[in-house]
C-alpha cells in the first residue's frame, strides 16, 4: 500500500478495520521508516524495486501499485470496507470493470460478460438511486400533522391572515 503512496494515516485504518489489529498511525510511520521507507523514492526507484521481486504474485500486486489504482490495488488485496446494497452494487461493478479489464486482452468473449454485467449492476444502481431521490422528495406525504391547542378562552383560533391584519393597524 505503501508502494501505492496510500497515506499512513489510511494504511492504518485499513489494517486496523479489516484484521481487527490496534496499531496507531505512529506504528505504521515507524514500521515504514524502518523496514520499508518509501516515502522519499522516484517513480525510477519504485520500478527498480518491483523489477526484483522474484514471486509473481506479489509482484503483480506491486505492478498494481506503481500503476497508482489504488482502489483497485484495495481490489485485490481484499480491503474494501463493507456497506450498504448500494455500495455492494457499486463494488460488483467496480469488480465487474476490473475483471472486464484483465480479461480483455487475453480472452475477449468473458471479457465480454464482465462487461455486460456491468452495465446491467449500473443500471440497476441508477434505479435504486432513482428511487431513493422519489422517496426522499415524498417523505412528509406520509406524515399527517395534528396540533392540540390548549385555550381556556371561547373563541375560535384566527387565521394567520387576520392575526396579520392586526398587527398592520
Amino acid at each position: 500500500m505503501a508502494l501505492a503512496l496510500i497515506t499512513d494515516e489510511d494504511i492504518e485504518l485499513i489494517v486496523n478495520g479489516k484484521y481487527n489489529m490496534e496499531y496507531s498511525s505512529d506504528d505504521v510511520k515507524m514500521f515504514l521508516k524502518y523496514f520499508f521507507n518509501v516515502s522519499e523514492w522516484t517513480l525510477k526507484d519504485r520500478q527498480n524495486y518491483v523489477k526484483g521481486i522474484n514471486e509473481p504474485q506479489l509482484r503483480k500486486y506491486y505492478k498494481i501499485a506503481l500503476k497508482g489504482d489504488k482502489q483497485h490495488l484495495l481490489w485485490k488485496l481484499g480491503v474494501t470496507p463493507e456497506k450498504d446494497f448500494a455500495d455492494m452494487l457499486r463494488d460488483i461493478a467496480q469488480d465487474s470493470y476490473y475483471n472486464f479489464k484483465e480479461q480483455s486482452k487475453i480472452r475477449p468473449d468473458v471479457a465480454q460478460r464482465w462487461a455486460n454485467l456491468t452495465i446491467k449492476v449500473t443500471d440497476r444502481i441508477d434505479t435504486i438511486e432513482k428511487d431513493k431521490r422519489a422517496n426522499a422528495d415524498n417523505i412528509l406525504e406520509d406524515f399527517e400533522f395534528k396540533i392540540k391547542t390548549f385555550s381556556t378562552d371561547e373563541k375560535p383560533i384566527e387565521h394567520i391572515k387576520e392575526v396579520e391584519n392586526e398587527d398592520d393597524v
